[in-house]
């Protein structure tokens, strides 16, 4: 590799860090400076992107855990969470940093078998995606347990995040307050610290470890050819398939998917010239009129060195935020980090922002009192892409 190659990989990573530190910081802002950069070759534009995301998937589970704010990574602020009250938050964030690292790995590996998997199920899920992303909705309300609540959660955030899609910055605002600040207003009662963090040398052992990085691969694949699918929905369903369960799991899972989804999401901009999210686009945009074999080749074993360092930058940083939160007041950090989400909220999107906010807000703590599985308000999502699809 060039020194021109590494000093792009090395700037994206830096901005991946921040992207990935920073809630509410969206990642496709940074696109649109790194597109419009001058004296700098397409090539260099197209690793920086890919450097930033592909770092932004490993890192955001940091504030995740740590902080309870949820971007990208709502879905494993919970099961994070709940370790972190643990005193092995840093263990949580390991977890989904193996999560990704292995799935990118195994990616690079598989690739051959990976483009034609891609290639046969987009096109077979472009013709049934509706009712697909039917079944996903109906499947949340048959297997539950409350039936009748988790359909009205269901519905209550679909018609939510119908509203909230009319305005633009909307899905920070709407996942903070369903999956973030409504844990952190149920939690204020019940510790008033933040145990100290442990360091803990236990980890899932290899063969567990390749089994989940299997099905973060197959349900990444899922996710990154099909709109609308949520992480907790596909590592839900991939959780059917273990026999015996742990909150280990989910996170490595979880970490899995979310990296998968951005690399799969390359092979669908060559495969079909489609683009699945924000940094994606703006590849496009640079590579336009297609995408060859050649790039696409070079921009995965890019997305190994890019995983490689991302994985040691995450684990020393969770480090540095075990230390720093350890002993702290938990209720005063919980509502500093409340009122922190709503002036970024404020100042992304205004009072529309807000409004949408304390709806969600109040629609997850309805839910969690309910005892209704909070993976049903990803309805905010599925419901709006069908009624697009429809």
């Amino acid at each position: 590799m060039t020194a021109r190659t590494l000093i792009a990989l090395s700037g994206g990573l830096g901005a991946g860090v921040v992207t990935g530190l920073i809630p509410g910081l969206h990642i496709n802002t940074i696109n649109q400076v790194f597109t419009r950069l001058g004296g700098f070759d397409s090539l260099s534009n197209i690793l920086l992107i890919l450097s930033m995301s592909l770092t932004h998937t490993f890192l955001d589970a940091i504030p995740s855990i740590f902080l309870g704010m949820p971007e990208g990574g709502s879905v494993i602020l919970l099961p994070g969470h709940k370790m972190l009250k643990e005193g092995r938050g840093r263990e949580a964030v390991r977890l989904t940093l193996y999560g990704s690292f292995f799935s990118v790995l195994m990616i690079c590996v598989s690739m051959p078998v990976l483009l034609v998997a891609v290639f046969f199920f987009f096109q077979l899920a472009r013709e049934y995606t509706f009712w697909i992303l039917l079944f996903f909705a109906a499947s949340n309300v048959v297997f539950a347990r409350k039936r009748m609540l988790t359909l009205i959660v269901l519905v209550s955030s679909g018609i939510l995040g119908l509203a909230a899609f009319n305005y633009e910055d909307s899905l920070f605002p709407l996942l903070s307050g369903l999956f973030g600040v409504s844990s952190l207003l149920l939690s204020l009662n019940q510790k008033s610290k933040i145990p100290e963090q442990i360091e803990s040398d236990e980890d899932i052992k290899a063969g567990r470890m390749a089994k989940l990085n299997f099905f973060s691969v197959i349900s990444g694949t899922f996710t990154g050819t099909l709109p609308g699918i949520s992480t907790a929905q596909s590592s839900s369903i991939a959780l059917m398939f273990l026999r015996k369960k742990e909150l280990k799991d989910y996170l490595v899972l979880t970490g899995g998917i979310d990296t998968v989804n951005f690399v799969i999401s390359l092979f669908v901009l060559y495969l079909f010239d489609r683009a699945r999210n924000g940094s994606i686009i703006a590849i496009r945009e640079i590579v336009n009129p297609f995408m060859g074999i050649n790039l696409v080749l070079f921009l995965v074993v890019c997305s190994l060195l890019v995983a490689s360092s991302a994985f040691f930058v995450g684990n020393f940083l969770s480090g540095v935020f075990a230390k720093a939160l350890g002993n702290l007041n938990y209720r005063v950090i919980s509502l500093g980090i409340i009122s922190l989400v709503s002036v970024l909220v404020g100042f992304m999107a205004g009072v529309q922002g807000l409004i949408i906010l304390a709806s969600s807000t109040l629609l997850g703590v309805f839910t969690a009192s309910a005892g209704v599985q909070r993976r049903t308000m990803m309805g905010c999502i599925l419901l709006p892409v069908m009624s697009f699809l429809y």
